[in-house]
């Protein structure tokens, strides 16, 4: 009959780095006991749990990314224009445009008329 090995709970003081989902799934976990593993190769981390018997459970992975305070988030949307700001600057780059071609076309016709 086979023996059946005691590990004591595992204490984790840090952070344990591995390299990538074949590193997490390596790494040694005590029976009873979950452990986070941290990737050293991308934004993610997995969760290796071991149930009591000594089964490993299915790793479970997740990605992190940085959480930035609302008001940060508030003003970059601040530096975007709206699209009603969009149409209102079309509308007066286009009365521009005709205004300055108004100004040509009657330029034009007075030397026209001062050259006959």
């Amino acid at each position: 009959m086979e023996q059946q090995r005691y590990f004591p709970p595992q204490i984790q003081s840090g952070i344990v780095w591995v390299q990538g989902e074949a590193g997490a799934k390596a790494y040694p976990v005590a029976p009873g006991n979950s452990v986070p593993l941290f990737d050293s190769e991308t934004e993610r981390f997995f969760i290796k749990t071991v149930d009591i018997s000594g089964m490993p459970q299915p790793l479970r992975e997740f990605t992190y990314k940085e959480v930035r305070p609302v008001s940060q988030t508030i003003e970059t949307i601040s530096n975007y224009a709206t699209k009603d700001d969009l149409d209102d600057f079309q509308e007066s780059v286009l009365a521009k445009v005709d205004e300055m071609m108004q100004k040509y076309l009657t330029n034009k016709k007075n030397l026209k008329d001062k050259g006959d």
